[in-house]
């Protein structure tokens, strides 16, 4: 109708004066060709005289609509291709939300009650994605490692479990299998370390499931799981990760609890290995330098180490235990141990830094085949111990002047140096930094490819655990007992304690 309305307008003559006006007492008379001219901007000829039909309707049709819905087409299909399949990904029967009651991509923050630190969370994972403390300058510095974009710890082919619960075995499992003790049955599992091994339970493990939320208060979170025979592992297991944040000095208590579930018939619940973790990368600088010329700050390469180990799981050149528990040398790249007797609850004390130990040439190979670096488990020495009172790590910076003392009731740790890559590469090729982790004052656009990513030695993992592929070695002497039923709950628990020092 607006078309039959526009060309009746079109086709309707307009006067035309026959002079034009001017400033002269007298108006000009047009010429000849003056009248053409404005006759045919007026009426068009071809709008008068040219009988033939007009394609606008149909230029408009490819134009406004046929067109863009075909680019539109074209770039949803190169977004869908470029992002990770989640059938590929994830092997979640109910996908990778696993019936989370909340978004798993969104931030639940706990503080202390004199906020003198905060965390933040995410249900995906139960990961920690941040932890604000105060250096002893009481500037605030975020701890921990992560992505701005929460979304990323599910999507990001590189991911390096950061801060993430992993389950339900943590670490390696030699040859994706193992045999179940009760039945003698070869249970296999997805081989998703180099096609050999399986890493931190499988494909998606417990890191990129969602979490539900079950308890939720200003200073405590609650997350709950159920495993049900995910990645190939038998039996259904239900799980409780729990965080809670006090003060004076400050304390992030982790608890993790796993019981498998009754069959609901008359069957006999299966037997299954469980062994969690707590995947957090440590940098006490916040990667920042130090602000009053206190060492040169920034690379955890540069924090003092101790920890009260005496032996270390030997490995082959694929990181897979060889079944010796060796003793550590004095003064190897595995030797933690505070010269002249400091450590423990009083600090690092005279403790090597990361990088005088992972410097040293005998390193070479401890994080892999050619690689020199840590990606090792260390064994704690003293199981006697009182795990609510005595520290088995200390991690300190001289630069910020931040401690954290690690408590926990596991045998042993696997400490990871981030030696390999994408560790050390330049953005975006590398794993980006959190905007909290760029140079102090720089925006993103300011730094520079380096500044933007992760260097290689610039946090430390620290995963309090069982001793690793237990599953090949229980009954041997040390490695303890991997397997549960219904009548065998899993317990773990760790406390993070930040200070400040002053040296």
């Amino acid at each position: 109708m607006l078309q039959r309305l526009g060309a009746r307008i079109l086709r309707t003559r307009v006067p035309v004066p026959v002079a034009l006006p001017t400033d002269a007492e007298e108006a000009v008379p047009l010429t000849a060709h003056d009248q053409l001219t404005l006759d045919d901007l007026v009426h068009p000829r071809h709008g008068r005289d040219d009988p033939r039909k007009t394609h606008a309707p149909w230029r408009t049709l490819v134009g406004a609509v046929l067109l863009p819905g075909l680019l539109l087409l074209a770039s949803t299909a190169a977004l869908l291709w470029a992002l990770p399949p989640l059938d590929d990904t994830l092997q979640w029967r109910d996908s990778y939300r696993n019936h989370s009651n909340v978004n798993v991509f969104e931030r639940f923050e706990i503080r202390t009650k004199d906020h003198s630190a905060r965390a933040t969370f995410i249900p995906l994972g139960a990961t920690l994605v941040d932890f604000w403390v105060k250096d002893r300058e009481g500037e605030w510095r975020d701890v921990v490692l992560g992505y701005d974009n929460t979304t990323e710890y599910l999507t990001d082919k590189r991911f390096p479990y950061f801060g993430a619960v992993v389950g339900r075995v943590a670490n390696r499992i030699a040859h994706a299998s193992y045999t179940d003790p009760k039945t003698g049955d070869l249970v296999h599992l997805p081989a998703n370390e180099a096609g050999r091994a399986t890493l931190h339970g499988g494909i998606a493990g417990y890191a990129r499931s969602g979490w539900r939320i079950i308890e939720r208060s200003h200073d405590r979170l609650v997350f709950g799981l159920v495993d049900d025979a995910a990645e190939g592992f038998p039996g259904t297991v239900d799980v409780r990760a729990s965080y809670t944040l006090r003060s004076d000095p400050v304390r992030l208590t982790t608890q993790l609890e796993a019981r498998v579930v009754p069959s609901s018939d008359d069957r006999e619940a299966p037997t299954t290995p469980i062994m969690l973790s707590s995947h957090v990368y440590w940098n006490l600088d916040g990667f920042q330098a130090p602000e009053r010329g206190r060492g040169t700050g920034g690379s955890a390469r540069d924090h003092r180490l101790w920890v009260d180990a005496d032996r270390y799981l030997e490995t082959d050149g694929e990181l897979i235990p060889t079944g010796k528990i060796a003793s550590i040398e004095r003064d190897s790249p595995l030797d933690f141990s505070a010269r002249g007797g400091g450590g423990g609850s009083r600090g690092a004390g005279s403790a090597p830094t990361i990088g005088e130990r992972v410097d040293l040439p005998q390193a070479m190979g401890l994080c892999g085949t050619g690689c020199k670096g840590l990606d090792t488990a260390l064994v704690f020495s003293d199981s006697a111990r009182n795990v609510s009172v005595d520290p088995v790590v200390v991690l300190e910076s001289p630069s910020s002047g931040i401690r954290l003392s690690i408590r926990t009731n596991q045998p042993a740790l696997h400490l990871f140096t981030t030696p390999t890559r994408p560790w050390g590469l330049p953005y975006p090729v590398g794993l980006a930094r959190k905007a909290s982790h760029l140079p102090h004052g720089k925006a993103p656009e300011q730094c520079t490819a380096e500044e933007r990513a992760y260097p290689k030695g610039g946090a430390v993992a620290i995963e309090c655990e069982g001793l690793v592929d237990a599953v090949h070695h229980a009954g041997e002497e040390g490695w303890g007992d991997p397997w549960y039923t219904p009548e065998r709950a899993y317990e773990w628990w760790s406390e993070y304690e930040l200070s400040t020092f002053d040296s």
